[in-house]
């Protein structure tokens, strides 16, 4: 079982470089958790009391908006963390909801011990700072293009965040209504902007489910 966890951890990157001596505490103290798709990993407002490294499937972090509208933040993957950074917050509550968007598996990491590993290895809470960095940094480009971009700017931006370091055609699972909330772009103009690039042979798929085929051809069409 300890081979079995210890390959899990070191599927992310912040645990890749630490021998199994080093990630005793967590192997020890850490659990396996089974999510079906749609169940909750935490709901707003719980006491944050592990954080979350995927193992296999999706979860999606989101808030409700005052008009009771969901707002997607971010759909986490195999090899990422969820929720570390609430580990850091002095309220110790989670800022968000996390559902599983598919049948999912995570190692959860208790707290104290996360903040332990960082006090003990440097190098672990240099990684999760650099972490935390990067997605700030996404987050404020998102702000930027949601209130300076067109539409189809701000979809074509989104989507090749999306394909970073992947080869092509990336396929993605897309909630239209949901995507359209979080992009802050009418349902029907989102729904032009994927038949223009269906169209146009950049983008194929229907429904739910899309594939990427051509990157810089959708940034070529918005000027990007």
């Amino acid at each position: 079982m300890n081979n079995v966890v210890l390959d899990g951890l070191k599927q992310g990157n912040l645990f890749s470089d630490l021998s199994e001596g080093e990630l005793q505490p967590v192997i020890s103290a850490g659990r396996l958790k089974r999510l079906k798709q749609g169940e909750y990993l935490f709901r707003y407002e719980d006491e944050a009391d592990h954080a979350f490294l995927i193992k296999q499937g999706r979860v999606s972090v989101y808030r409700w908006t005052p008009e009771g509208e969901t707002k997607k933040f971010h759909t986490f993957t195999a090899g990422d963390m969820v929720a570390e950074a609430a580990m850091f917050m002095r309220h110790g509550l989670y800022p968000m909801n996390a559902q599983a968007e598919a049948d999912t598996e995570v190692f959860a990491i208790p707290r104290a011990v996360l903040r332990e590993i960082c006090l003990q290895q440097p190098d672990v809470a240099l990684k999760l700072i650099e972490s935390m960095g990067q997605r700030l940094l996404s987050l404020v480009n998102r702000v930027d293009q949601l209130s300076s971009s067109s539409a189809g700017r701000t979809f074509v931006s989104w989507l090749v965040e999306q394909c970073k370091g992947q080869s092509e055609p990336v396929a993605l699972t897309v909630n239209r209504q949901e995507l359209a909330v979080q992009l802050g772009i009418a349902p029907e103009t989102l729904s032009r902007l994927l038949n223009k690039y269906r169209t146009s042979g950049l983008i194929r798929g229907q429904r739910g489910r899309i594939e990427i085929c051509d990157v810089k051809g959708l940034l070529a069409m918005e000027q990007l």
